[in-house]
């Protein structure tokens, strides 16, 4: 029971640094890194929203919460688009609706470009 639960923290300690490095636009994030970010991103989001919905908040608490995670959720995209050899601009596809929803998912699974 214990095995399960390091791999759980370690997983999440790729969330937690990607928060810490909110204003990092420079350099790559690898596809697990990338992965891990958007499935605990998601996983808060969700949660929150639920215990939002559940309590009766006026205020949707997971939207608040995307919106002050916003940066290191451009941050890690831009990364994540220089490490599979596309221009960092285009993160912003991840604002167009609809189309938005299915790029994380895309990045999760590109593979990486090997740098020279």
């Amino acid at each position: 029971m214990l095995k399960h639960a390091s791999i759980t923290i370690k997983h999440m300690n790729y969330y937690i640094l990607a928060l810490m490095q909110f204003s990092n636009f420079r350099g790559k994030s690898s596809s697990k890194a990338y992965s891990m970010f958007i499935i605990f991103h998601l996983l808060i989001i969700f949660i929150l929203s639920f215990l939002g919905g559940y309590f009766g908040s006026a205020i949707n608490i997971g939207l608040v919460y995307g919106l002050l995670t916003l940066i290191p959720y451009i941050a890690i995209g831009v990364r994540r688009f220089r490490d599979i050899g596309k221009s960092p601009w285009w993160v912003l596809l991840l604002f167009i609706p609809f189309i938005g929803y299915l790029v994380p998912l895309g990045l999760c699974f590109y593979p990486s470009v090997k740098s020279e």
